[in-house]
């Protein structure tokens, strides 16, 4: 079933319905401050935006029982239904309560269906560790890409065409679903027995493996949800932008020096550069923001593909996985807006040391145990 080259079908079919997940991810998302803005209730985004995030942590985590259970097809088909469904009747919306609970479900199948991507798209690409890396590498060049551009499409819709905001989302979501229901080919979700030996099934193990990247989404959901309100539009601005455009890039840079070097050492020298990039936030200047945004997208994504790879392709361990990565930013979202009152900017962006360095401390433990080496 694997294809030797890249580009097969299966792959192209998969980008289909991922473009379609991400356009609900990210353009309703980035839209949500336009629209409320323009509907009158700017005064309740906040609570929006937090009751949102909580459905997509919501969401990663109940994909893995749900995937496990019921297999990728069936999840995805699902998934992208109610998306379609929620499109519709987005398009209608008019209270603010009725817009969050749509977005809200819109964030939690959206989960569902990015980790079922995932998991997709690793049971199409060959099971050697180093062409899954180069494979997942470029889906994510293609993801962020689609992402960027939807993200910036979606507001400047709600502003100047409301009504093709409205129903572009609905024919895109259209189009993703079609591709699950005529795409007959079946997805086997296969692991080689060499990386499950002696590899426990438990889920606390399978989240001590993908532990050491809790620390870099911790410090990039402090930087994404507070450097353009500490340091100003015009210095902020730039770091969020050099966040996306490393984190594509790392589908590039990432697998060649894995190829290089080894996994063991890019991931120590990626968190290395996320410690130095903490310390960069204390005296921030234009070309230093731009160094830290460049240096967290780099490390979070290059790190998430390597360990992607290094556990096993089940929907629970994708699920564990996702808790990661939005467990972590969801947690700084939160805790470190009251960091941030009580021991002022500066000093609450001292404190990120603390993650950082306990991912370090994480990941040392991790590469000096077994449990690494049967990963091989």
């Amino acid at each position: 079933m694997h294809q030797r080259g890249f580009w097969s079908a299966q792959i192209i079919l998969l980008m289909c319905t991922e473009t379609a997940i991400v356009y609900n991810l990210d353009a309703y998302s980035a839209s949500m401050p336009a629209w409320f803005q323009k509907m009158g209730y700017l005064s309740v985004l906040g609570l929006v935006m937090g009751v949102t995030i909580g459905a997509t942590l919501v969401g990663g985590l109940s994909s893995g029982p749900l995937l496990d259970r019921f297999g990728i097809r069936k999840v995805q088909g699902a998934s992208l239904g109610i998306m379609l469904v929620n499109a519709v009747w987005t398009a209608y919306a008019q209270e603010w309560i009725e817009m969050m609970i749509l977005q809200s479900v819109r964030d939690f199948v959206c989960a569902i269906g990015i980790v079922a991507c995932g998991m997709r798209a690793r049971a199409i690409l060959s099971q050697n560790q180093e062409e899954q890396i180069k494979g997942l590498g470029k889906l994510n060049i293609w993801s962020y890409a689609a992402s960027a551009t939807f993200a910036w499409l979606g507001p400047i819709l709600v502003t100047h065409n409301m009504v093709l905001w409205k129903w572009l989302g609905a024919i895109i979501t259209f189009i993703g679903l079609l591709e699950v229901v005529l795409n007959k080919q079946p997805v086997q979700i296969k692991t080689e027995k060499k990386n499950i030996e002696n590899f426990s099934v438990w889920d606390w193990d399978i989240l001590k493996l993908v532990l050491p990247a809790i620390g870099v989404s911790i410090i990039q959901g402090v930087v994404n949800t507070f450097i353009i309100v500490d340091a100003g539009v015009n210095l902020g601005s730039p770091v969020r932008a050099a966040m996306n455009i490393a984190a594509g890039l790392a589908g590039i840079i990432v697998p060649y020096m894995v190829k290089k070097w080894g996994d063991k050492l890019v991931i120590r020298s990626l968190m290395s550069l996320v410690v130095i990039a903490v310390l960069c936030l204390i005296w921030p200047t234009w070309y230093i923001l731009v160094f830290v945004g460049l240096s967290i997208g780099l490390a979070q994504m290059g790190i998430n593909i390597i360990l992607t790879v290094k556990r096993p392709n089940t929907g629970r361990s994708a699920s564990m996985h996702s808790l990661v990565d939005y467990g972590g930013a969801a947690f700084s979202s939160i805790f470190w807006g009251t960091v941030r009152q009580l021991a002022g900017i500066t000093s609450s962006y001292a404190l990120l040391l603390i993650p950082a360095l306990l991912c370090f401390f994480a990941f040392e433990r991790l590469f000096r145990s077994k449990r690494w080496l049967t990963q091989e």
